[in-house]
């Protein structure tokens, strides 16, 4: 787990979910990625040699940045489809390396990255059942504009 220490460690704070002192699946409040970050920490760390999936680790640690820092939750809406996609990606990335696209294993993260992404709709579900917490999400007009902007970007490029 070397490389990971070296690469993926230093962006992120000890007991987050991508720090390679954690163990097992580490919940965080992102929600999207909780098990395939769990799944890449602990590959690297069973691994004699972790170079592509601290690689692919530090790629998607980068990616998601933005994503896991946001706090209002219909910020992480409109940005959830380009996360998604780069999951599902990522997941045929790393099992591609070693052969195993149409594995058990496959179907496993599949399955872990659809419950997440349940997990997350009923968290925005939430939000718009209570109108306190909706108007809090909802921000000032400029706080709108971004979340409009997001979404018009994101539909964009599907």
């Amino acid at each position: 787990m070397g490389r990971w220490q070296l690469w993926v460690n230093p962006r992120v704070a000890e007991g987050d979910r991508w720090h390679s002192s954690s163990v097992g699946l580490v919940r965080s409040p992102a929600i999207l990625g909780d098990h395939l970050v769990s799944e890449l920490r602990e590959l690297a760390r069973a691994s004699d040699d972790d170079m592509a999936l601290a690689r692919a680790g530090q790629f998607l640690n980068k990616k998601l940045r933005g994503f896991e820092c946001e706090r209002r939750l219909l910020l992480r809406l409109a940005d959830s489809a380009r996360v998604m996609l780069l999951l599902q990606r990522t997941i045929e990335s790393v099992l591609g390396m070693n052969d195993q696209l149409d594995s058990e294993i496959r179907e496993i993260w599949d399955r872990n990255l659809e419950s997440e992404r349940t997990e997350f709709t009923r968290e925005i579900d939430k939000i718009l059942r209570n109108e306190e917490k909706l108007e809090v999400e909802m921000g000032d007009d400029n706080q709108q504009l971004q979340v409009l902007t997001l979404l018009k970007h994101q539909l964009d490029h599907i």
